[in-house]
């Protein structure tokens, strides 16, 4: 079983449950890609996450990111000039979609990627290779951006930066993935946000499954189920012009189950 230095906000007894994982085959993780999806997640405290792992050994594996058992992740996600990303999801307007470069920085890759909000609540994602910490779109990258509906990668600027650390479990018998995110922190010019007591599950499932291992786990733990968006939290921490009214009571929901 590989092991891994402490990240920030995550406690010695939550690395050391990580252990009670088998490491996942290439074979499992391939199986459980999930690029079309429907997504729940959920909210909780870091000095939960050690209680959460525990629900959690029996029925996933763990996912390796190089010698560790943690990935870190780099986002920069593209809007308009007028944040028409951010105010479409701000107004539940389906499909939706987002668009960002994410750099999975312990694989040394990166990617830009494209996520769809379906009207059936389903998600899908596109993905397309860069070099490796690259944030300069080809003419190549431009014309993938330009063959998804309702994007114009002409239209497209850099509006926010978001940084976290990710464990990332796969189901041993279901259809199903569990990613669990700390250490998230939004940036956009000088205007900087941690979030370092905050753990965001997320159950990735091919179709919708209350019983799931994954979603029992997570009820079982105690930990509270929020409709959430990074993208949303970080226009409402650091993007102060943009009024995000509707998403406010969610953010407060947020802040008080993990103060």
């Amino acid at each position: 079983m590989l092991f891994q230095h402490p990240f920030p906000g995550l406690r010695y007894g939550a690395h050391m449950k990580l252990s009670d994982f088998a490491t996942a085959s290439e074979e499992l993780v391939a199986a459980r890609a999930l690029q079309n999806r429907v997504d729940t997640k959920f909210v909780s405290r870091v000095d939960e996450l050690e209680h959460l792992l525990s629900f959690l050994a029996q029925d996933f594996s763990v996912v390796a990111c190089g010698a560790a058992l943690f990935g870190r992740y780099r986002n920069l996600y593209f809007d308009t000039d007028e944040y028409r990303f951010l105010r479409e999801h701000h107004r539940g307007r389906r499909p939706r979609f987002k668009v960002r470069i994410r750099h999975y920085m312990d694989r040394n890759m990166s990617a830009l990627e494209v996520k769809e909000k379906l009207p059936n609540e389903r998600t899908r994602k596109f993905r397309k290779p860069l070099p490796f910490m690259a944030e300069q779109l080809s003419d190549d990258h431009r014309n993938f951006l330009d063959e998804q509906p309702r994007i114009d990668a002409a239209l497209l600027y850099p509006s926010l930066r978001v940084e976290f650390s990710r464990i990332t479990l796969v189901a041993k018998n279901v259809d199903e993935r569990l990613t669990i995110d700390t250490g998230l922190r939004f940036t956009c010019g000088d205007r900087d946000t941690v979030l370092d007591t905050v753990v965001i599950a997320e159950i990735k499932q091919s179709r919708f499954s209350p019983r799931s291992p994954g979603m029992l786990a997570l009820r079982r733990s105690g930990a509270m189920q929020l409709r959430i968006s990074k993208y949303m939290t970080g226009g409402q921490l650091v993007l102060p012009s943009i009024r995000l009214q509707r998403y406010a009571p969610r953010l407060e929901m947020l802040r008080r189950r993990t103060a």
